[in-house]
């Protein structure tokens, strides 16, 4: 069975940890939308849903030389969304697009 989570991203949270690895929190009003994690080497990594089954988040993760990009993107732009999508073979894609000019780029 395909599943298909989208929020809008009302704001965002920064972790940045020593030895190249940090992430950042998406959030929904008072709840996550997604996490989007960066490591030097996420290939090996899938996307994929988590949290309750009321309210589950998206999870991501990007190689780190994307974190000022994405940062930039995060700071600049209005109307920004996360959205997974699982066509029911289990393997998520995750995606940041925004709601008036759609996809600007894909997760892993």
């Amino acid at each position: 069975m395909s599943r298909e989570i989208s929020y809008p991203i009302t704001k965002h949270c920064l972790v940045m940890m020593n030895g190249g690895f940090g992430w950042i929190q998406l959030r929904t009003g008072n709840k996550d939308a997604g996490y989007i994690y960066f490591e030097s080497d996420p290939n090996d990594k899938k996307d994929r849903f988590g949290g309750p089954d009321d309210h589950p988040y998206i999870v991501t993760h990007l190689p780190m030389s994307m974190w000022n990009a994405v940062l930039t993107t995060l700071r600049s732009e209005q109307g920004i969304c996360i959205r997974g999508f699982d066509s029911g073979d289990g393997n998520v894609s995750a995606f940041l697009y925004t709601s008036g000019d759609g996809s600007f780029f894909e997760g892993g």
